[in-house]
């Protein structure tokens, strides 16, 4: 019997770990549609490891680099659950640098700079603060890149509905 309610336990607290796992992740997918490397395979908002902080993680389909990421990933942040977007992360290469820029709609301002990584040639990630942002309702977001006159959405239609 002791066996049996400890396998049982350990499905349990498993299933409740895969749970948790995806409450605090969002991801859309993204159908290989655009051309040019900026192709958003799936894009991801989730809690950051650092207390107060998200984490926006981008992977497309085919390597990019510096040239044709001049004009970035966009992360369109509607923090009011109002339609209307109040806060866009933007992940692109400035002075050779690849950084994400925080900045509120509203406002000339920007909220937060920080630098962005790439752990291979298709991936990038970013941690930004959510210190600043008023947040009163589930999170929707979206993503939009941008190479040139090519323009990528994901998801393809409509929003990602939290974090």
């Amino acid at each position: 019997m002791t066996k049996r309610w400890l396998l049982v336990s350990l499905v349990l607290a498993g299933a409740l770990a895969a749970s948790m796992l995806s409450a605090a992740a969002k991801s859309a997918t993204d159908p290989n549609d655009t051309a040019g490397p900026l192709d958003m395979r799936r894009v991801t908002l989730e809690r950051g490891q650092a207390a107060g902080t998200w984490l926006f993680v981008v992977r497309t389909w085919d390597s990019w680099n510096e040239p044709a990421a001049a004009d970035g990933f966009h992360v369109q942040l509607d923090t009011r659950s109002d339609r209307d977007v109040d806060y866009v992360l933007s992940l692109l290469y400035v002075g050779g640098d690849l950084i994400c820029i925080l900045g509120d709609v509203n406002s000339p301002d920007t909220l937060a700079t920080r630098p962005a990584t790439k752990p291979d040639a298709k991936t990038a990630r970013c941690s930004f603060p959510k210190r600043g942002m008023r947040i009163s309702k589930t999170v929707r977001w979206s993503v939009v890149s941008v190479s040139g006159a090519r323009r990528d959405f994901a998801p393809d239609v409509g929003v990602v509905r939290g974090l």
